[in-house]
């Protein structure tokens, strides 16, 4: 019976088949136009297995992945008509990364576009040098990597891009005097790098230039030792390294592989610092000088007395290397924090619901605190506009004061209220409305009065954009958050401090539309340049750091640009020579 029913729905299947719509039976169907690329290697051979990226003009434009067949060629329906750049990578592992390109303009048609890459032979001056350990011996079979610092395209162009970065890469094992001769293809900067058991090796050179000398400097200390001291000299007998723990009469200690030290003992306040590519094996740390502490404990109240729970209190004083964990106040407003300095001032900042306030404590051995919460008296409201007036909801607004710091967001009216101490406030948009524009908006703050028992109205509306544009580039890609663009013009920093003050009013750089749009979004974002776009003409300051720099201090790169009303102006970071410095 089955047999029978499955025989007769084959049947009525095929049946149902044969009975379709076949009006368009017999009508061709238009031919697909194709984009055929070949790409040939440096000597005219097919480059088999090689990737080709395609790249359209429009930032959020969704980008293509070729793969190179046996006879080097890739076809792929051709995209719509416009401006777009060809991207040829060739790569043998151990050896170099390679990379050719050519911008092409796909207009209408039927016939298939043929576009055809070569490779060309390697011209550059080579990059030699020698590799040397830390007793200044040759360290043979270590591979050096040199990579390309800026791309060989033009830096200013609109295809330049996150996602379309090209940067060559090329490699050489060293012989048995440590010596290596690198032949990249292309002339310019390169960073050279060696991970070795010896240590790493890390130096910028530039094609035909001198030969370099790359040491091998472990990472972190083989061996370290020192002595832990009070503020009158006086030895500690007893206190912790990271998790180990020391009795010592004189103080000392011996550690081995250390990469931080993080100093603890009962009464002081901790210390700490890092231990990174020190030029020896063995590193003999000074004296390390602990300040006696104090535990600060009380209670936090309300304006009206309560106790005020769930509120989150940090402690900061001048040169602090190691701070004491956050606190969080009990149901009954108390709380403990420390240990602190009993011989400085100490700043005890409470943050809840999206505000927060500030309280100074004098030096001294009492370290019992009342922090009472300011009463909220006046009353601030704000209005956020785009450029053509146009109300902005869901855009974040901060109000700070040299008491503290107030956060408002606007609602579907573009308008936000709220309750704050009396003073004097400087308002901001410290964050647009999601999704963020390509272009940020610009919101120049304001300064306003809040009066106790009245409402000080501020409208925020962004500013006309400017013909301006900018664009940093790093010479080696990063996940940190390296690159500041601050209006006017700025001189150097006395310190980290004056320079984290410079950087608060710094520019929200272009969204990476890019990134975003492509179908493999990565877990983690690199940034290779930072675009600014929209600017008003004029005088601005790029400071950036680098992340992969282990000190000693701050390394820190600076630089002053002019930008005209029209063109992009771009510069490129380099941590070296008269623009780069390093803080104290």
């Amino acid at each position: 019976m089955w047999l029978r029913l499955l025989t007769l729905v084959s049947l009525l299947l095929s049946t149902a088949t044969l009975g379709a719509d076949t009006s368009d039976a017999g009508v061709p169907s238009a031919p697909v136009r194709m984009l055929r690329v070949r790409v040939l290697d440096s000597e005219g051979a097919p480059l088999a297995r090689g990737r080709v990226q395609l790249v359209p003009e429009p930032l959020e434009g969704l980008q293509a992945w070729l793969d190179l067949d046996g006879r080097g060629e890739a076809n792929h329906p051709a995209p719509s008509p416009g401006s777009y750049r060809l991207i040829a990578y060739w790569k043998v592992e151990g050896q170099f990364r390679r990379y050719v390109w050519e911008d092409l303009e796909l207009r209408p048609g039927t016939d298939d576009e043929r576009v055809e890459l070569r490779f060309a032979p390697a011209s550059a001056p080579p990059i030699s040098g020698q590799v040397r350990n830390l007793d200044g011996l040759p360290v043979a079979g270590v591979t050096v990597e040199a990579r390309q610092q800026f791309p060989s395209v033009p830096l200013d162009g609109a295809f330049l891009r996150n996602s379309a970065w090209p940067r060559e890469l090329v490699a050489a094992v060293t012989d048995a005097e440590g010596r290596f001769t690198l032949r990249p293809m292309r002339e310019g900067d390169y960073g050279l790098d060696v991970t070795h058991e010896e240590g790493l090796g890390r130096v910028t050179a530039r094609t035909g230039g001198p030969a370099v000398d790359m040491k091998l400097v472990p990472r972190c200390a083989r061996t370290a030792s020192g002595r832990v001291v009070d503020e009158r000299g006086a030895p500690i007998r007893s206190f912790q390294v990271g998790s180990h723990r020391f009795r010592d009469a004189q103080g000392r200690f011996k550690l081995g592989n250390a990469c931080y030290l993080n100093i603890e003992a009962a009464g002081f306040v901790a210390h700490g610092g890092p231990l990174l590519s020190h030029p020896s094996k063995h590193v003999d740390v000074p004296d390390i000088v602990l300040e006696r502490g104090r535990q600060l404990t009380g209670r936090v109240l309300g304006p009206d007395g309560t106790p005020r729970k769930d509120v989150l209190l940090s402690a900061h004083w001048e040169g602090i290397t190691s701070r004491p964990d956050d606190a969080r106040s009990e149901a009954s407003g108390r709380f403990s924090l420390g240990p602190v300095p009993t011989g400085r001032e100490v700043t005890l900042t409470a943050t809840w619901d999206g505000s927060s306030v500030r309280q100074r404590i004098p030096p001294g051995k009492d370290g019992k605190v009342t922090f009472r919460l300011p009463a909220e008296k006046a009353r601030l409201e704000v209005r956020v506009l785009n450029a053509p007036g146009a109300v902005l909801p869901g855009a974040e607004v901060q109000a700070r004061s040299d008491a503290g710091t107030f956060t408002l967001r606007t609602d579907s009216s573009g308008q936000a209220t709220r309750s704050v101490p009396a003073g004097t406030y400087e308002v901001r948009v410290s964050r647009e409305p999601r999704p963020e524009p390509r272009t940020p908006r610009r919101f120049a703050p304001l300064s306003v009065q809040a009066v106790e028992g009245d409402t000080a109205a501020v409208e925020l509306r962004a500013q006309p954009p400017g013909t301006g544009r900018l664009r940093v580039l790093l010479p080696a890609p990063s996940h940190y958050e390296n690159i500041h663009v601050v209006p006017g013009a700025h001189d150097w920093p006395n310190d980290a401090r004056e320079l984290g003050r410079l950087l608060e009013p710094g520019l929200a750089a272009d969204s990476q539309a890019d990134v975003w749009a492509q179908k493999n979004v990565p877990l983690i974002g690199y940034t290779s340049q930072e675009d600014y776009s929209g600017l008003v003409p004029g005088p601005y300051t790029v400071f950036a750091t680098n992340p992969y720099d282990d000190g000693p201090k701050l390394l820190l790169f600076r630089k002053v640009v002019h930008l005209p009303g029209s063109g992009r102006q771009v510069v490129q970071v380099r941590y070296e020579g008269e623009d780069t410095r390093r803080l104290p």
